[in-house]
């Protein structure tokens, strides 16, 4: 039954992974995440693929409708993974709070959640922070949530109540003073340091 299911979903990867990218990434997932909710995607219409009428009728009929379907599978998919990020967090801070006896948000507890495996990342992660520090304030909040706290733009959106768009905007103007900053320092030597 396996490779029957597979010979037919086969026909249809391409617009699956397709739509599933376009859809992940249009809520505010990188890359990364945008190909995991794809596979996710595939994954689930996979396993209901025999079984399912709707989605049987859907593909048959093909087109703007199927399509559709796929969207809120992943957008579905999306919100599953953005809520398990969530719920590993929470479980991280609880850990930590009952390790430590510390909060999880308290200044002195922060730099405790985070496992340096590799220093020179850390340091230079560090020194990035410093920079965003001197940004104006919105794209500093934008920037921190971002490259430091790694939260998509649909995150920091609702976080700030900002759109998604207003968002990316504020990233890439500080990400392009990031830049424009770093290439100083880099001019200027290796020993320069930050003030």
């Amino acid at each position: 039954m396996g490779e029957r299911r597979y010979d037919r979903i086969e026909d249809h990867l391409d617009t699956i992974f397709d739509t599933a990218t376009a859809t992940a990434r249009s809520k505010g997932a990188n890359r990364y995440e945008a190909d995991e909710v794809a596979q996710l995607t595939a994954y689930k219409l996979w396993r209901r693929w025999d079984n399912d009428n709707k989605l049987a009728a859907l593909r048959t009929i093909g087109g703007a409708r199927w399509r559709g379907y796929i969207r809120e599978t992943a957008r579905n998919t999306h919100i599953d993974l953005i809520r398990e990020h969530q719920r590993r967090i929470a479980r991280q801070h609880r850990a930590h709070e009952r390790r430590t006896g510390q909060a999880a948000g308290d200044e002195r507890a922060g730099t405790n959640l985070v496992r340096v495996d590799n220093v020179e990342a850390w340091l230079a992660r560090d020194h990035i922070a410093e920079l965003i520090m001197e940004l104006p304030t919105q794209q500093q909040k934008v920037a921190a949530m971002m490259f430091v706290l790694e939260m998509s733009a649909r995150e920091i959106g609702d976080e700030l109540g900002l759109e998604a768009q207003t968002v990316r905007k504020h990233a890439r103007a500080a990400r392009e003073t990031l830049r424009e900053r770093l290439a100083e320092l880099e001019a200027s030597g290796p020993h320069t340091e930050i003030g």
